[in-house]
């Protein structure tokens, strides 16, 4: 035959499969609780103190408490196994919560900053040790949360979800400073200016959760893997064959895919030139599926690949 055409879809690990225990699940159902929690504690006490710092980490808690409950919403999703229709399963579940917890620190952020101005312009007496207080004890769950979502499975989602407690460790790190020196000083305006370092850990870590999980919707190349190195894999191999052309993708952080149409001359063992790029690929990029097609070649122009 002028055609053959050769699918090889090898080496199906799917970080679904780790998925299907509570491990999976349970972080995320403490996380929401400890943080429901933690929000009205803190929002009371920021009142009472008249801590813009505590009270707008109140709400920027109350929305890690929805992010929480739809992440465990998420883990539920990439249990569920792959079907007619959805052949992948759920795995893309992982990365839009990714590119939602990016954007919902982006949204914290300016809330948070939009209230930091308005105490900075118009301060009021904070209460500095209870600020102190009230952000310790929010340190030490933090901390806790921490130790719990890192023992959930690996996923976007409980990466992320990692973050959040670092980004909520580091604000409450800059309000017991701030706290201190309001103690210390008598300076409201301490309490203000904490908040914007709080910005600009938002910021930052919502820049992050967005750059990773945009680059797996636009279907771009997963990082450390070289298309050179498999053209030139290709290429170089001594049947001398041609990359008609070459995508390398990911469904998400842990699953990435490969498509190459190539062309051989007529005779050569297609088989066999498969098989050797498969091996190479999975043992030196992490690349869970490859779709391999070969076309002997000469063959009539069709005007298509």
């Amino acid at each position: 035959m002028d055609n053959q055409n050769a699918h090889l879809g090898l080496h199906h690990h799917h970080h679904e499969d780790k998925l299907t225990s509570d491990r999976a699940l349970w972080p995320f159902v403490v996380q929401a609780v400890v943080l429901a929690i933690f929000a009205v504690v803190e929002f009371v006490v920021g009142v009472i103190a008249h801590s813009s710092a505590l009270v707008s980490d109140s709400s920027h808690m109350a929305i890690d408490v929805a992010i929480a409950i739809a992440s465990a919403r998420v883990i539920v999703l990439l249990r569920r196994p792959s079907n007619e229709v959805y052949t992948y399963g759920y795995s893309r579940a992982d990365v839009i919560m990714g590119e939602f917890q990016g954007l919902a620190f982006i949204a914290t952020a300016s809330v948070t900053a939009w209230n930091g101005v308005v105490h900075l312009l118009n301060p009021s007496q904070v209460d500095g040790p209870l600020m102190v207080v009230a952000a310790a004890i929010g340190a030490v769950a933090s901390l806790v949360l921490m130790v719990v979502l890192r023992r959930a499975v690996h996923s976007m989602t409980s990466e992320t979800g990692v973050m959040h407690e670092i980004q909520d460790l580091s604000g409450f790190a800059a309000t017991i400073a701030a706290g201190f020196a309001v103690w210390l000083t008598g300076w409201s305006r301490w309490d203000a200016i904490a908040s914007f370092v709080v910005v600009i850990i938002m910021l930052i870590h919502g820049y992050r959760a967005l750059k990773q999980s945009g680059r797996i919707l636009l279907e771009a190349a997963p990082e450390g893997i070289d298309l050179e190195a498999i053209k030139s894999f290709i290429e170089e191999h001594e049947a001398s064959p041609k990359v008609v052309n070459l995508h390398v993708w990911s469904i998400n952080d842990d699953v990435a895919t490969m498509t190459v149409h190539v062309r051989v001359e007529n005779g050569v063992d297609c088989h066999a030139l498969q098989l050797e790029l498969d091996e190479f690929c999975r043992s030196n990029f992490p690349i869970q599926h490859t779709t391999i097609q070969t076309t002997h070649w000469p063959r009539a122009n069709t005007g298509q690949n």
